[in-house]
């Protein structure tokens, strides 16, 4: 267990060689490239603790609101509960908590750091002109 830890530690921040990984991508990596390495029990164990959307991940949903996850259901991990933070072009917005398992209409189209929210403005400022 401490190798596996340890290996998503390793994807999830950055070394000189690289960019980090999203959580949902260094989880993919896992799976993809190193699930013989790791026992089956041991990774099913990491994704439902931590969820494809970790606690503290920003994610974009399909109405174009950014949000923050707060809150992960292991038995539930693509419907946590979020804070909406910004709108779709990456300005704050009013705070507002959202329960995506109350919310069906609700889903994630993609997950992100805070500092990709500096894209969101950017592309809506080329979209404006």
């Amino acid at each position: 267990m401490i190798g596996l830890l340890s290996m998503f530690e390793a994807l999830i921040h950055y070394r000189p060689y690289r960019h980090r990984l999203l959580p949902r991508d260094a989880i993919r990596h896992l799976v993809n490239h190193h699930k013989k390495a790791f026992d089956p029990v041991m990774l099913k164990a990491l994704i439902e603790s931590i969820s494809l959307y970790p606690v503290g991940t920003y994610v974009q949903l399909n109405s174009g609101d950014v949000a923050l996850v707060v809150r992960v259901r292991p038995l539930r991990p693509l419907r946590p509960q979020v804070l909406i933070t910004h709108d779709s072009q990456g300005n704050e917005v009013p705070p507002r908590e959202v329960d995506l398992q109350e919310q069906p209409s609700l889903t994630i189209e993609r997950c992100m750091y805070k500092e990709h929210l500096s894209t969101l403005k950017e592309s809506a400022e080329k979209e404006s002109r």
